[in-house]
């Protein structure tokens, strides 16, 4: 959106089965009936700051919709609105015949994970076929509930790159991922990105210190 947008300039309107968003009084396409049942309380827009040294002629904004259902009940949405869907469902046609290992640089290995008190982070190094945010969002999804994680190619939820139940809660509003330049070069020599997974501990449920035995508890495959 505009660079030098302000929250005052945001109206949010989020209902168990519908969110509006508007900007400057005008709806955005942010909008319309959800895929699920959201929790109206925990759901919010903000403005992001510029990445450092980025001179964007834009601001970014993010938008969190918390989901009503947890646990066993928790599911996957495909898109965070139902007019959304035939676009998903569009990009995932075309994604679904990747090759599911052909996206990792090490597909027998293909994440690393590490912890300090109040977070969890993972390291995915991808192939050359993922070098920008625009390839990520076209063949990867990425879903965080309070209690469970999934990494897949998009179209293929059933054959997960990464995915279980973890050790303990997550504070899912305070979950995210980026692309960064991985320290893995291809075959060729050439840089290669990866998908880097912060997510955030609910350290109120967590061990002494903070600490997990590890991130999942059931693992998936």
């Amino acid at each position: 959106t505009r660079r030098g947008i302000d929250l005052s300039s945001l109206r949010l309107d989020a209902r168990e089965a519908s969110l509006d968003l508007e900007v400057d009084g005008i709806p955005s396409p942010w909008s319309g009936a959800l895929c699920g049942r959201a929790l109206p309380a925990g759901c919010s827009a903000a403005v992001l700051p510029p990445a450092q040294g980025c001179e964007a002629d834009h601001s970014l904004l993010q938008l969190t919709v918390a989901k009503a259902d947890e646990g066993p009940s928790a599911r996957y949405w495909r898109a965070p609105f139902r007019d959304l869907l035939p676009l998903v469902e569009a990009r995932e046609r075309l994604a679904e015949h990747a090759p599911r290992g052909s996206l990792l640089h090490t597909p027998d290995s293909g994440w690393q994970s590490g912890q300090t008190s109040d977070a969890f982070e993972v390291l995915m190094p991808l192939s050359a076929d993922i070098s920008t945010v625009e390839d990520a969002d076209r063949l990867l999804r990425v879903a965080v509930t309070a209690r469970s994680v999934s990494v897949h190619v998009a179209g293929q939820p059933d054959a997960p790159l990464l995915a279980g139940e973890t050790h303990g809660k997550l504070l899912v509003g305070g979950c995210s991922w980026r692309l960064a330049r991985s320290k893995v070069r291809g075959w060729r020599g050439e840089p290669l990105q990866q998908l880097e997974l912060h997510l955030a501990k609910d350290t109120a449920s967590a061990g002494p210190g903070g600490h997990w035995p590890d991130l999942f508890s059931t693992e998936y495959s």
